[in-house]
This record gives structure tokens, C-alpha cells and sequence, in this order.
């Protein structure tokens, strides 16, 4: 079977719930994770909220989870980002902030890094009320 990589209407294809947590040895810290996106987190933390050593973790978890520790809680940071865009009032900055992005300029980066899209312009498509054409 194969999927067009890109809706109609130039809306690019997302995954609405992505899957957030490995399944295995790293559930609960990933879990933990998760509900701290808004502190400072690096893989240092994450080893030691597992119980192992820094770069047996990383390599773990890459073995586990198949992406890095980092990209994995980038992308988790990411996927929150954009459910807040859709869901709330929150200014960019706030959002960033919230969701461990830093500053509405790291965030940028990322989506146009990711999505090819700024995030205002990801608000504007992907909001209901905000959303052209939608009631």
C-alpha cells in the first residue's frame, strides 16, 4: 500500500496521538518525561531517573526506542507544541517556554526544521476556530 506523504490542500501528514513512550525497559522515565517537558531535562537526567549510566542509557534506548534520547524528548516537546497551538490561547513564547522549546526562536526553528512551517502559521491551518473554510 502506499500513503501520499502530504494531504490535499498542502496540509502536510500528521500523526494525531503519536506514540510517546517505549514500550519496555525506559516506559516510565519517558513517562516522567513527559510531565516535565517543561524543566530543563538531558540525557544525563533521564540515565539517572532509569537507574544506568549516561551512555548505557543512550545506547539503550537507541536500541529500544530507535532514535536518540534527545530526539526522542525533542519530539515529544514538538508533539506538545503542536497540540497547545491547536488547543490554546497560549502566545508562541508561552508555549516554547511550556513545553521546554526555551524561547518562540528555538521554537521557530524547529518547525520550519520539521514542519517546513512557522509556528503561527501551524496555529492558523491547524486550529478549528482559526482554520479557512472550517465552521
Amino acid at each position: 500500500m502506499v500513503v501520499a506523504p502530504h494531504r490535499e490542500g498542502g496540509q502536510a501528514q500528521f500523526i494525531e496521538n503519536p506514540v510517546a513512550v517505549p514500550i519496555g525497559l525506559f516506559g516510565a522515565t519517558c513517562l516522567w518525561a513527559r510531565r516535565n517537558l517543561s524543566s530543563p531535562i538531558s540525557v544525563g537526567d533521564l540515565a539517572g531517573h532509569a537507574g544506568w549510566a549516561p551512555s548505557t542509557f543512550a545506547r539503550r534506548f537507541l536500541a529500544e526506542a530507535g532514535v536518540t534520547p534527545l530526539r526522542w524528548l525533542t519530539g515529544q516537546r514538538m508533539a506538545e507544541a503542536r497540540r497547545l497551538l491547536e488547543v490554546s490561547d497560549l502566545t508562541v513564547e508561552a508555549i516554547a517556554r511550556r513545553c521546554g522549546l526555551g524561547t518562540s526562536t528555538n521554537m521557530r526553528l524547529h518547525f520550519m526544521r520539521e514542519l517546513s512551517m512557522t509556528p503561527t502559521s501551524y496555529r492558523r491551518l491547524y486550529r478549528a476556530d482559526l482554520a479557512p473554510g472550517r465552521t
